[in-house]
């Protein structure tokens, strides 16, 4: 494969990016080679009954007239038949328009970044029908000191398919919302953060057989508690609460976990950890999971990270219980 990257300021207040590639993939080298009418060198591509030779594009032109303000218009185009390296699981066959404006208004410590885009597929007319999708998210943080802040986030995804048969039809529309109110409190070297999530999730599938529409909803509360000593000694609580509702069952999920992390000495770190959960949908299931590792930065000249990691899980079910024991020693070099 070969890209070419480009990026351009025009003007003072505009800004232009893109790229294009084009690339070429065999799925079977064994198939028998394909007259094209072009002369490629043999080193580097043999056309063959099985080769995919496409293309991709993409650009971004993004206006900035004040720093308080952007706004940024994408395209991105990818051949059906485009595979790139380095990334085999990248989607093909995919047209993306996007619009993201972005709002900071510093004095009030309140930043909003908003993305709207469709995406359609079938480019070549070589499906029995074409997908448009739809997303809108809407991303808020308001900073108006160094104690307080909140987040919040709002999504709308939706997925439409109209084939030539009505009774392949199908429409998903998804939602989600989530809020994040978040304190911080720092007095004599102890560093508490403390912060409350509530999430929402909505999806609607509307299909021949259900016009009316097929709802999965689920409700998540989370609390979660940060505390840094003087001694350089961490830890983190976290409880939890899911509650999800379908059209035939509903499943509740409670969690609660505890960890710890303390620097024992120059590159040496202790990390340990304990949680509880408990789950209800048709039966009840109970899991008990222990966890504490090592992890030692070499020093210079020696580059990397050894860890030692060890976990224990417990599960208790009605039917009998079962124990699970793993330990992992790893090492990651870096350079």
């Amino acid at each position: 494969m070969a890209s070419l990257q480009t990026g351009l300021r025009l003007g003072r207040y505009v800004r232009w990016r893109s790229e294009v590639a084009v690339g070429a993939f065999s799925r079977d080298l064994r198939s028998d080679q394909l007259e094209i009418g072009i002369s490629i060198p043999s080193w580097l591509f043999t056309p063959r009954h099985s080769s995919n030779i496409d293309g991709a594009a993409e650009a971004e032109l993004t206006v900035e007239p004040a720093s308080s303000f952007s706004l940024a218009l994408g395209g991105r185009w990818i051949g059906p038949g485009y595979t790139t390296l380095g990334q085999p699981q990248l989607e093909s066959d995919v047209l993306d328009l996007t619009v993201a404006p972005r709002l900071q208004l510093r004095r009030m410590g309140l930043v909003v970044s908003m993305r709207g885009g469709l995406r359609y597929n079938n480019l070549r007319q070589s499906r029995l029908a074409t997908t448009a999708r739809t997303i809108v998210a809407v991303n808020l943080s308001w900073q108006p000191g160094t104690r307080f802040g909140l987040d919040a986030a709002f999504s709308n995804y939706g997925f439409q398919l109209r084939p030539r048969a009505d009774t392949l039809r199908l429409q998903n529309i998804s939602r989600s919302l989530s809020l994040t109110p978040r304190l911080m409190l720092q007095q004599n070297g102890h560093l508490h953060t403390l912060s409350l999530t509530y999430s929402f999730q909505d999806s609607e599938d509307r299909t021949f057989a259900h016009p009316d529409g097929v709802h999965n909803r689920t409700h998540t509360l989370t609390l979660a508690h940060s505390y840094q000593m003087p001694s350089r000694l961490r830890l983190s609580t976290t409880l939890s609460f899911s509650d999800t509702r379908m059209p035939r069952w509903r499943t509740r999920i409670w969690a609660f976990s505890e960890a710890a992390q303390y620097p024992l000495r120059s590159g040496l770190q202790l990390q340990a950890s304990a949680g509880l959960s408990r789950l209800t949908t048709v039966d009840t299931a109970t899991q008990l999971m222990l966890r504490w590792g090592l992890r030692y930065q070499l020093p210079s000249p020696y580059r990397g990270t050894l860890s030692l990691d060890q976990q224990l899980r417990r599960t208790e079910r009605a039917a009998g219980g079962f124990s699970e024991l793993l330990t992992v020693l790893r090492y990651v070099y870096t350079w």
